[in-house]
């Protein structure tokens, strides 16, 4: 086939992309790649998509259907036509993003490889450079080959969480230690050889620590040291007579921090951190010398400590995180032009690492990755935009890094230059060097089709801008530049209608709650008397009529107009306490009030009374969990509590659903090893949730409606927003942020999702269930829901509530 052919009518035509990815899996359809590649290594397109692939792995494993979102949101060109199609949405449903949004194709990041389930607890990389191996805390080791961005093989049920996993005899074997043993594994299949236990008398709460020599592993634990050197066999000896005292007493922490492998020497700190203890592994670690770095009275101590090409060691200092080489040879401390640069600028560093081959650094901090020359003094910061966990490279010019915001291995090429930026010529939301800092819907409705944000612009200070959709596309209406704001912007509370807000202004020292003209931010009334600053928890009631605005330093809750906002009356509650929470339903008319001591108390907001009170019935009433249904009908309970109405007590088990409207009358009790998730809609319905498997039920009777199981990402998310009978906006747990998606709860089934690169800040469903807005990493994005099962947005801004799915 001749290459316009095959770009096409294979490679470049979104159908046989989307059909093969279904049929198969990416994995074979990258083998297809890289055999093109390799015969027409010049074709920009086919590169290119490609790359877009291996960035766009862990949304499309998720699902097929993220395939055009990401070819849209990576490639910022056409691409045999490839771009036209995708966005149509030529997929039963999808979700397309407004612009650019994601890692594009060209750029340093050249893989992005999915496939643990937790956080990496540890990472390593082959000498040759072309394998990674990952511990993590799913309890499986995984082994990546890095030139063709696929996991090799996975070594699962080890049993625990790993501390520390190391490749040693020529990458010939895995050696994992945990809590409670360190297990060898054969790296060529993964089969377990030999496990080392620790004794009875063995602290079993501490890590183990391991590092290697050629053949030789040892095993450090606290109080002491084992080897196993696998060219005489697996049986471990316990190193004891000239092994320094040190080494099996030292405090074990991650085994970066305190080791350092050098030839045939490993150096270790010693407890004071003043100086490190330098043991011989071909003489079973006896020891060879401890050079004093530091005095006992000096403030500076060794922190970190990591080993050269050249067989130095490099060390980080405590508390100036100044970096240091010592020569382990000639004994003594060297200095170079690369110390000179960076110790010009002390980072705390919570990581060091060296290349296996070459003269290389990489230095993370809580601020940046930088990589660094060693001889030359040169350097260049390295993923900016990804807070590292881990990391390591053999020759300096490939690094492997996973990251705190994912469970990614993520492959770099420090050879190439970054990619150009997404600009407002490529269809960008919001202008250049723009940061997006809050997202509000501008009404509590599932047909809302406007939205509002706080942003910072460099010379235009705080930002506040209402954004209208059209057609499901986003677009500014308007923009007020250096509002009254401080920098993060939360000081927005509610937008009343799309011409007045209540804020919190902030005017040097002073601070006051003000209704404002959103198009001017003009003061249009003062709230309330005195200093009202401290009423930060408030929420628009009644109607939106009032404002119920409550404070953690005031035991009164103030009720105020939003016409003129004066004082209407004050609340009073039935406790001798300050309330720290309040909710309200969407209408406001029903508020729930929770205070440290005693418990919940259940406002009718228009009657101005108190309906009934919750406690704790294990006496800690701030472990009291529940959720108001939207229209305040329905309160659950997720804690066992105890119901007070009119002085008399009734004890309610955990997952207990209430009626507000019945003066807190037991409806059902769900079943107490699901986890409540949601009511949807107009609370006739709710949602449950036990491992992967959803459950909509009957709020009324807890009867079993459906059950259908959610996909990986997305089992243990978020529910966002319900206000929509049946779609259902979700969002992944909170330490891996990076994935929203809509759910039919109506069919059980998740209608589309979408998978960004970075972490996801605010969001909200727009458009009756049509549109996500989202803020990711300071950039304002928004997704269209499209597709064949999906009605077309029409001309009409309003779509009058019609649900996203046809029939």
């Amino acid at each position: 086939m001749d290459l316009k052919s095959l770009k096409r009518d294979v490679l470049c035509n979104f159908d046989w992309l989307v059909t093969k990815i279904q049929a198969t899996r990416l994995r074979d359809v990258m083998d297809d790649f890289r055999l093109a590649t390799s015969v027409f290594p010049d074709d920009e397109d086919i590169r290119n998509v490609k790359e877009t692939l291996q960035l766009s792995e862990e949304g499309i494993k998720l699902s097929p259907y993220q395939l055009p979102g990401q070819l849209l949101g990576r490639l910022s060109k056409e691409t045999c036509n490839l771009l036209d199609v995708a966005a149509i949405g030529n997929v039963p449903s999808c979700l397309l993003p407004s612009h650019v949004c994601l890692t594009k194709p060209g750029g340093p990041l050249v893989h992005t490889m999915s496939g643990q389930l937790d956080k990496i607890s540890s990472l390593k990389i082959s000498e040759n450079g072309k394998y990674a191996i990952t511990a993590s805390y799913d309890n499986s080791i995984k082994i990546w080959l890095l030139t063709d961005g696929i996991m090799l093989r996975s070594i699962d049920d080890v049993g625990t969480t790993i501390d520390d996993v190391q490749l040693f005899d020529n990458e010939r074997y895995i050696a994992a230690a945990h809590a409670d043993a360190t297990n060898i594994y054969r790296f060529k299949n993964g089969e377990l050889v030999q496990t080392i236990e620790k004794t009875s008398s063995q602290d079993r709460s501490r890590p183990m620590n391991i590092f290697s020599v050629g053949p030789r592993l040892f095993i450090v634990g606290f109080g002491y040291v084992k080897m196993v050197d696998v060219s005489e066999g697996f049986e471990p000896h316990v190193l004891t007579g000239e092994v320094p005292d040190e080494l099996g007493n030292a405090p074990t922490v991650y085994t970066e921090t305190l080791y350092a492998v050098a030839d045939d020497f490993v150096a270790f700190k010693d407890p004071t951190h003043k100086s490190f203890t330098i043991a011989d592994t071909a003489k079973q670690l006896a020891l060879v010398r401890r050079p004093r770095i530091f005095q006992a009275d000096d403030e500076e101590g060794i922190r970190l400590l990591t080993s050269m090409y050249n067989g130095n060691i490099l060390f980080a200092t405590k508390p100036n995180d100044r970096l240091m080489i010592y020569d382990i040879r000639n004994d003594k401390l060297v200095q170079n032009v690369f110390l000179e640069n960076v110790n010009t600028e002390p980072q705390f560093y919570s990581r060091i690492c060296t290349s296996r081959v070459g003269p290389y650094l990489i230095a993370v901090s809580s601020f940046k990755t930088v990589l660094w020359n060693m001889e030359t003094g040169e350097h260049t910061q390295v993923f900016p935009e990804f807070k590292v966990r881990s990391v390591a490279t053999t020759n300096g010019k490939q690094l492997v890094s996973c990251c705190y915001d994912d469970h990614n291995i993520r492959v770099w090429d420090t050879t190439r230059q970054e990619a150009s930026k997404t600009t407002e010529a490529d269809g960008k939301l919001g202008e250049d060097g723009e940061v997006f800092r809050q997202l509000l819907p501008l009404q509590k409705t599932t047909t809302c089709n406007h939205f509002t944000t706080i942003s910072q612009r460099e010379g235009k200070g705080v930002v506040f801008s209402l954004w209208k959709l059209h057609n499901g596309r986003a677009k500014r209406h308007y923009s007020v530049q250096n509002i009254p704001f401080n920098e993060d912007g939360k000081n927005l509370l509610h937008c009343l209608d799309d011409r007045r807000g209540f804020s919190r202004i902030e005017n040097g020292e002073e601070k006051t709650l003000c209704i404002v003209n959103l198009e001017t931010w003009e003061t249009v009334h003062k709230c309330g008397e005195g200093n009202m600053s401290q009423y930060m928890d408030c929420h628009v009631v009644n109607s939106g009529k009032e404002i119920l605005a409550g404070s953690t330093f005031q035991q009164n809750a103030m009720l105020l107009s939003t016409e003129d906002g004066h004082v209407v009356t004050t609340l009073t509650p039935q406790a001798n306490e300050n309330c720290y929470l309040i909710r309200t339903d969407d209408q406001g008319n029903i508020a729930v009030l929770h205070f440290h001591s005693s418990g919940l108390q259940v406002w009718n907001i228009a009657e101005r009374k108190v309906i009934f009170g919750i406690k704790s019935t294990n006496g800690k009433t701030t472990d009291i969990e529940f959720e108001l249904s939207c229209d305040g009908s329905l309160l659950i309970l997720m804690s066992a509590c105890s119901i007070n109405v009119e002085g008399q007590c009734t004890e309610l088990d955990r997952n207990s659903v209430l009626d507000i409207t019945e003066n807190g009358s037991l409806r059902c009790t769900l079943p107490v090893d699901e986890m409540f998730k949601c009511f949807l809609g107009d609370g006739q319905r709710l949602v449950t949730a036990k491992e992967s498997v959803w459950t909509s039920r009957s709020s009324q009777s807890g009867e079993k409606l459906r059950s259908w199981r959610m996909p990986q990402k997305l089992m243990d998310g978020e529910v966002v927003d319900s206000r929509l009978d049946g779609n259902v906006l979700v969002c992944s747990e909170e330490r891996v942020k990076k994935t929203v998606g809509i759910l039919d709860a109506d069919l059980g089934k998740m209608v589309a999702s979408y998978t960004f690169d970075g972490r996801i800040r605010k969001c909200c469903l727009l458009c009756s269930g049509r549109v996500i807005a989202a803020i990711v990493d300071g950039e304002l994005v928004t997704l269209r829901l499209v597709g064949s099962e999906v009605l077309p947005f029409t001309d009409t801004e309003d779509l009058d509530g019609k649900r996203a799915m046809t029939a």
